[in-house]
């Protein structure tokens, strides 16, 4: 931990956004790597070395300014007047879906990725599959 430079840093983020992400462990996906994915990397790396540094380990914390530097997401929520002209012209079934979305907090992929298995509806959950990171269950309130 004491070897970490600035130079370090930089070479790791160079490095970093010309890989691809991995999928499942097996296969390697064709998208690269996320400039938040690094920055996110960067943060937990300067929490760890700030930690043990203050642990009492020898440990260089270099400087990290201007490498983490967070952007604005690109969407914004819609409004509720919007809400309501997009659910006017929805099929029924849209409708629903869009509810169900909002109210499970079920991202995109995970709606598209659903299945009869992942849902166990006599339990009231979902069960989404293939995220080890995520909380396993949703729990359904009726």
């Amino acid at each position: 931990m004491t070897e970490f430079r600035r130079e370090s840093l930089t070479r790791y983020i160079n490095h970093r956004s010309q890989q691809t992400l991995i999928r499942n462990k097996k296969r390697q996906s064709k998208k690269l790597v996320s400039r938040g994915t690094i920055l996110n990397e960067l943060s937990l790396l300067r929490s760890t070395l700030r930690l043990a540094s203050r642990e009492g380990y020898l440990a260089t914390v270099p400087n990290f300014e201007n490498l983490i530097v967070r952007t604005e997401r690109g969407g914004r929520e819609i409004t509720q007047d919007e809400q309501e002209k997009l659910l006017a012209v929805f099929p029924i079934w849209m409708q629903r879906l869009w509810d169900f979305g909002r109210e499970t907090c079920l991202s995109q992929g995970d709606l598209l990725r659903l299945t009869d298995s992942m849902i166990d509806e006599r339990q009231g959950t979902i069960t989404p599959e293939g995220d080890e990171r995520r909380p396993a269950l949703i729990k359904l309130h009726h």
